[in-house]
């Protein structure tokens, strides 16, 4: 088992069926079919119109599966290597436009108990669904096979329900952070308005909220950074764990160096460009075995390994058993935002599945990691404003802003500034 507690297997896809919700991804999805499956004749893709791209249900009298149809006006239309439009198909193009689903080849269940005032609330939980990672290299998804997990997704219910586990009681409640009137109608995908675009103020000391899985399933880590103005330079401190639950230790990693905030990034809207330099890192092992396994003497540091003393990589150029490399240069992604209890969140790009250096600009991220959240900071808001905040950042998108929208954004604006300054 990759991951303990998980499940993992083969799936089989049964239907598959794509309804394009604005006009670019009408566009994208009509082009895509056209060159993904030359010689073949299709009508124009429609916006909010459902298309079954994949059917498995196979036809005994044409010796074949309906493929590519299209649900518009109660009539289907399909492909077929002669151009011409049938019922039946015998082509799939559903392997040439690399749609993978093998998020679901590992999947997990996991209660997570509610917290008020940084305490537990004993008994009351929210179930998380854990689905496996997908690969940082697009061209590898259709054949990747998941090792750790994605960010969870949260069960919403309509009301408390009582779960039994280990002859303990527990009640399952939804988060409070969305609203259950969201999610009306499942072919129609939920529309949240746009969270206001913060400056990249990452100034201060962040860390991870929960335990974190890396890919290849035998480690687990916790994130801890400090950044400083007055030099803009960085420290970075790894926590690894051989345990999903961050108790047993492993080893630390602690990095540090300088860093340059670029340009907006040009595919992740409200991102920024940040490149870090890694000038010096130093590694202390906390579990005995690990100095025999890794044969990490002469490798990483000079001189014998002991446990819990720091060793520096420098001399030796960093560790490449663990791929790290010094002085390096890490070009990487960043992004600030406030939650909807008013707690500020960092988000950094995606490492690499494959463990390769991100050395290169082409390299740099296109999606994130789990967010860390600032230290030492407690929002302090009355219920009244609490309420108002939920209301307003989780409710339906209609297409312009309210006066409370733009008095919120405004307010956002001017607590930044103030912070700035």
């Amino acid at each position: 088992m990759v991951q303990p507690g998980a499940a993992a297997g083969t799936i089989r896809t049964v239907n598959v069926t794509v309804t394009p919700q604005d006009d670019r991804a009408t566009r994208e999805l009509d082009r895509t079919v056209s060159l993904e499956c030359p010689g073949q004749t299709w009508k124009a893709w429609r916006k909010y119109e459902e298309y079954t791209v994949y059917d498995q249900r196979y036809d005994e009298n044409k010796k074949s599966f309906k493929l590519w149809m299209s649900a518009h006006k109660n009539t289907q239309y399909s492909i077929n290597s002669k151009g011409s439009n049938v019922q039946i198909s015998d082509i799939s193009c559903l392997g040439s436009l690399k749609w993978a689903f093998n998020e679901l080849k590992l999947v997990k269940i996991l209660l997570r108990p509610f917290m008020e005032q940084f305490r537990k609330v004993s008994r009351e939980v929210k179930m998380e669904l854990l689905l496996g990672d997908i690969h940082s290299n697009e061209k590898m998804r259709q054949y990747y096979k998941p090792t750790s997990f994605q960010a969870p997704l949260v069960k919403q219910l309509k009301e408390p329900t009582q779960i039994f586990i280990n002859r303990h009681t527990y009640v399952v409640k939804s988060s409070q952070a969305i609203p259950q009137n969201l999610f009306s109608n499942s072919k129609t995908p939920i529309h949240l308005n746009e969270k206001p675009h913060l400056p990249a103020y990452i100034w201060g000391q962040w860390a991870s909220t929960r335990c974190e899985s890396r890919p290849g399933g035998t480690l687990y880590l916790t994130r801890k950074f400090f950044f400083y103005p007055e030099d803009a330079s960085w420290v970075g401190e790894h926590n690894f764990y051989s345990d999903p639950f961050c108790r047993i230790r492993k080893f630390v990693v602690t990095a540090a160096g300088s860093l340059l905030l670029q340009q907006s990034n040009d595919k992740l809207k409200g991102a920024r460009n940040i490149d870090f330099k890694i000038k010096r890192a130093t590694m202390t092992v906390q579990d005995a075995k690990m100095i025999l396994d890794m044969q990490l003497e002469g490798h990483c540091g000079v001189g014998d390994w002991k446990v819990n003393v720091p060793k520096d990589l420098s001399i030796t150029g960093g560790c490449y058993r663990l791929g790290i490399v010094l002085p390096s240069m890490q070009y990487d992604v960043v992004k600030v935002e406030m939650d909807f209890k008013g707690a500020w969140l960092l988000f950094l790009g995606q490492v690499d599945t494959d463990n390769i250096q991100q050395n290169d600009v082409s390299r740099r991220p296109t999606a994130y990691q789990l967010p860390l959240v600032k230290c030492g900071e407690i929002p302090n808001y009355t219920e009244d404003l609490w309420e108002i905040l939920n209301d307003q950042t989780y409710g339906y998108s209609s297409g312009h802003r309210t006066e409370f929208q733009w008095t919120l954004y405004l307010y956002f604006l001017i607590w930044t500034i103030s912070i700035l300054h």
